[in-house]
């Protein structure tokens, strides 16, 4: 039932191996569930069955993460199968799976900001630099990809003012 997919994921995708063999594992794992539902083919897989296999997953423990990322292979071997003609739709396409938490990043301490910030060598012209480069990050919670963007065009160094856009 997947041996045609995974190659084409090897051949056509050009994905890397590990991502092959973690569908791999996820797709069995999944047909040895539609087996013992007596399902052999893709046709005979539905909406309410791939729900019941979430659920399934879900009882199981499994992170959300996880759930997800099995679902993905879910979907992608249908996408395949109906691009292949092989099923008529993909029934994975609309299953809600459950969202991974996403937590939000550690504060770090003052202490530990000031001593991070004490690193670069302040007589230097690129320790001058690193050491503005990291109070900035801290002191205005700045991401590095904003950071990275700015242009001298943005800095007011007589009002000390940053403009980001």
């Amino acid at each position: 039932m997947t041996d045609g997919f995974l190659r084409a994921c090897e051949a056509e995708r050009d994905l890397s191996p590990h991502t092959v063999a973690a569908y791999r594992r996820d797709l069995g794992q999944f047909a040895v569930w539609l087996a013992r539902r007596h399902v052999s083919t893709l046709d005979g897989v539905d909406r309410l069955a791939l729900r019941r296999y979430v659920a399934f997953l879900d009882t199981k423990g499994l992170a959300r993460r996880s759930i997800s990322r099995k679902v993905s292979a879910i979907r992608s071997m249908l996408a395949w199968a109906v691009t292949h003609e092989l099923v008529a739709d993909n029934a994975a396409e609309d299953v809600p799976v459950p969202t991974p938490h996403r937590t939000l990043p550690k504060g770090m301490r003052a202490a530990d900001a000031a001593r991070l910030c004490e690193l670069p060598p302040g007589d230097e012209p690129v320790g001058q630099r690193d050491r503005a480069i990291l109070e900035l990050l801290y002191g205005s919670g700045l991401r590095v990809a904003e950071l990275c963007s700015l242009d001298v065009d943005d800095v007011d160094l007589t009002d000390a003012r940053v403009r980001v856009t």
